[in-house]
């Protein structure tokens, strides 16, 4: 009889052995099984998705790709033109005074406008008497010209979405002849031309 004691023993092991690992089995399938879970919840959450929303999504990205591009071109512009040889203003000193006078009188009327100066603000600093930089009446007109040159809307297309500041229409016509001036495309009687004929436009309007 005591010869049967140890029999009895390997039985209890090999018993509790085999439910440990039945035991373990069961847990990593009840892990996979929230895994899946896990898994399968955020891919209805994707696909669940409102159109609407998509759509919103989907615009806002197509004016961000926009907005890059035209940031890209103008960068694109402005390294051409800084490789370029810069054209000498072939104007005279008195030429550009007056020039200037009318410049001046175009951005004083916007300063009577209800909207106020808009894009014209920074060639209003540029003419302003008590500006540091730019002294003589010379000295700001290439200023004015050089900026003008860098800021002319009229070469964004028209099919390109651009987050800006409402520009006028005597501010486009401005800016586009100066940008002409600095390429020296236009001759000084022709520029005081178009430069006057934008500053009477401007003052009929008011």
């Amino acid at each position: 009889m005591p010869a049967l004691k140890p029999k009895a023993k390997k039985k209890t092991v090999k018993s509790t052995a085999a439910a440990k690992t039945k035991a373990k089995s069961k847990v990593k399938s009840k892990v996979k099984l929230s895994a899946k879970a896990k898994t399968s919840a955020k891919s209805k959450a994707k696909k669940g998705l409102p159109k609407a929303k998509a759509k919103v999504v989907s615009k806002i990205k197509a004016k961000v790709k926009a907005k890059a591009k035209v940031k890209a071109k103008v960068k694109s512009k402005v390294k051409a033109i800084s490789k370029a040889k810069k054209t000498q203003i072939d104007y005279s000193p008195s030429q550009k005074g007056e020039l200037l006078v009318i410049i001046e009188k175009i951005v004083n009327s916007h300063k009577r406008d209800s909207d106020g100066l808009k894009t014209l603000e920074a060639i209003d600093r540029i003419i302003d008497k008590y500006n540091q930089h730019f002294t003589n009446s010379n000295e700001k007109f290439d200023a004015i010209v050089d900026y003008g040159m860098k800021k002319d809307p009229i070469s964004i297309p028209k099919s390109v979405f651009v987050f800006s500041i409402d520009i006028g229409k005597d501010a486009k016509e401005l800016y586009h002849l100066l940008e002409q001036i600095w390429e020296g495309k236009v001759k000084f009687p022709d520029a005081k031309h178009q430069m006057n004929a934008i500053c009477q436009t401007r003052m009929r309007q008011m």
